[in-house]
């Protein structure tokens, strides 16, 4: 059931893609989940309304990544709302620790992943709006295994530096690849 639902919807988006003229596929970096950190999101529009979204990057644990999608509210102006929703890591736990009061130290930096929601906007500029900034609030829907892993450290007496937060930021440049050539009259 879950691979016929993702077919559909797969299938759905080619059609839609295929009948829309303006396509869009933007490129850019950027700082955040959609991110992977930071790192390179992948945009592709196969119509105004809709974005599919990869992005990869580095989070301080490793590399990582997240891939979901964009809903454009207002996409024909330039300032436009967005929702977004996605699946990828978005929790990382770095342990720093020393052995019996010895000067030996060690770390192990673990990821974890789950789903995360959010929304925020989008700014095109450009002669012909082909580049766009973004702003999101992101609330990552963090696994159990996140929070066992959390516990578990603290229970062994670890101590957490920087604690997960229940809300993040991110932002981003993007431009269209797809509309970088000159318009002929």
């Amino acid at each position: 059931m879950k691979h016929s639902i993702i077919l559909w919807l797969c299938l759905i988006v080619a059609i839609a893609g295929t009948a829309q003229k303006k396509q869009a596929l933007f490129v850019g970096a950027g700082v955040g989940l959609d991110h992977g950190g930071i790192g390179v999101k992948t945009e592709y529009q196969p119509f105004k309304y809709l974005g599919i979204f990869l992005g990869l990057g580095y989070d301080f644990a490793g590399p990582s990544g997240n891939l979901g999608f964009i809903y454009n509210i207002l996409p024909d102006k330039n300032f436009t709302p967005v929702l977004i929703a996605m699946g990828g890591i978005n929790g990382t736990i770095i342990t720093k620790y020393s052995y019996d009061g010895t000067t030996t130290a060690g770390e192990s930096r673990g990821q974890y992943a789950g789903g995360t929601v959010g929304g925020g906007f989008d700014i095109k500029f450009g002669r012909r709006k082909n580049q766009k900034v973004n702003f999101m609030i992101l609330v990552p829907i963090r696994d159990r295994t996140f929070y066992d892993a959390r516990r578990n450290l603290i229970s062994r007496g670890g101590t957490i530096e920087r604690d997960a937060l229940p809300v993040l930021v991110a932002a981003g440049w993007n431009i269209n690849l797809l509309n970088l050539r000159a318009k002929h009259n």
